[in-house]
């Protein structure tokens, strides 16, 4: 449900609503899949973070400065008009002073199919920056060692309203000694596998630890400094990182934290989980590329096996397997300023020995030789569909 802020002229002032106007609303809510509430005042406008505004006739432009008068939340603002009359040229005048405001704005303007498509759209970017920017996102030991390039500008992130903890790794390991976990569709999934029992109890109290741990500070994602539990507790944190993903804890590796916010950003937006993995090799005639890591969302692949971390060969890795699939490969820059993101499709699953145990053939739109070139980190985020126009909408919003 979403609220339209009504515009008329002047002269028009205290005149009931057209019944043109409530049956173009009507049309574009049915295509939008949204119920669109016609406001003919302020109120409720101090509530909002997306405005929609309707245009309905010329002359309107003052009204929406009052609306933005009363609106100091209110991040984007959306001006729909019928483009008849002059409320397409007073939606003109209206984004040019939002913008003049440093506020994100946009028209949608035309017949009702068209508008309500756009909003759809819109609405849905709208979310996705909303629950983004509202996310707990926990830092469990410092990045891994290798990870050389330049951290997290959180202050770029904190802008948006996003809340970072830094928790130290050790919480997870004193978890871990008291053992336990919550049984659910994914450890029992696991649990049937018939893999090393030792390995696959040591695997699933670790899930549990840092399932209590997160729910102790009230987290919605995290990264976990994870080669060190190989020593410390000796077990990898595969399998619980891909358990979390699944129950809908966006969970990343390596204290990774720009690919973490990247996995979060594509999951929101194309609405299904996304693989963190290392871009491996590459063929530059073919425009295709090898990507591989031991842990995914249970919940994305067609199949599962398990078998070793590849790193250590011990504990316990996660082998996905995909049938061929249309997938977007996408990576957002530490200071959230540049990103890669391409379609493309997922030909095969490889069983190289030498790489990571879930290993993807992916033949990408975008050129291969950009990672040679422009690379942004060492993981970048897959998921299945094509969404490399939304992912451009998406980052291209974040920086207003």
């Amino acid at each position: 449900m979403a609220n339209v802020y009504l515009l008329y002229s002047k002269l028009e002032a205290g005149r009931p609503a057209r019944a043109d106007t409530v049956a173009y609303l009507m049309r574009v809510s049915a295509k939008a899949g949204e119920t669109l509430t016609p406001v003919f005042d302020q109120s409720g406008i101090e509530k909002e973070r997306t405005a929609v505004v309707f245009a309905v006739t010329g002359g309107t432009a003052e009204g929406l400065k009052n609306l933005y008068d009363q609106a100091p939340d209110v991040k984007r603002w959306l001006i729909l008009n019928e483009g008849k009359g002059n409320a397409f040229s007073a939606s003109m005048q209206m984004v040019t002073f939002l913008r003049e405001q440093n506020a994100s704005a946009r028209i949608l303007s035309g017949d009702a199919d068209r508008v309500g498509a756009s909003l759809k759209e819109e609405l849905h970017l709208s979310k996705v920056l909303e629950r983004f920017s509202r996310l707990h996102v926990g830092q469990i030991g410092a990045p891994s060692d290798w990870l050389i390039s330049k951290g997290t500008d959180r202050a770029f992130f904190e802008r948006l309203g996003m809340k970072f903890s830094d928790i130290p790794i050790s919480e997870v390991e004193a978890e871990y000694e008291k053992g336990g976990y919550p049984e659910n569709i994914y450890t029992f999934a696991l649990n049937t596998k018939g893999y090393d029992a030792e390995e696959m109890k040591k695997a699933l109290d670790l899930y549990g630890a840092i399932r209590r741990v997160c729910k102790a500070h009230d987290l919605d994602s995290f990264t976990i400094r994870c080669f060190d539990l190989l020593f410390s507790v000796h077990c990898a944190g595969c399998a619980a990182v891909s358990v979390l993903s699944a129950e809908g804890i966006y969970a990343g590796c390596e204290g990774d934290m720009p690919s973490l916010l990247s996995m979060i950003l594509l999951s929101l937006a194309a609405e299904r989980p996304a693989f963190m993995c290392n871009p491996s090799a590459m063929d530059i005639e073919k425009n295709e590329m090898i990507f591989a890591h031991c842990t995914l969302p249970l919940n994305m692949p067609d199949r599962f096996s398990l078998t070793t971390h590849f790193e250590s060969d011990s504990s316990v890795g996660i082998r996905g397997e995909f049938d061929p699939c249309p997938i977007t490969v996408f990576k957002l820059s530490a200071d959230g300023k540049r990103w890669f993101v391409s379609d493309g499709e997922l030909l095969e699953n490889p069983s190289f020995p030498d790489y990571c145990r879930t290993q993807v053939r992916v033949r990408l739109d975008k050129p291969v030789g950009t990672f040679l070139t422009e690379p942004i980190g060492n993981h970048y985020l897959i998921c299945r569909g094509h969404f490399a126009d939304l992912m451009n909408r998406v980052c291209a919003l974040l920086q207003e």
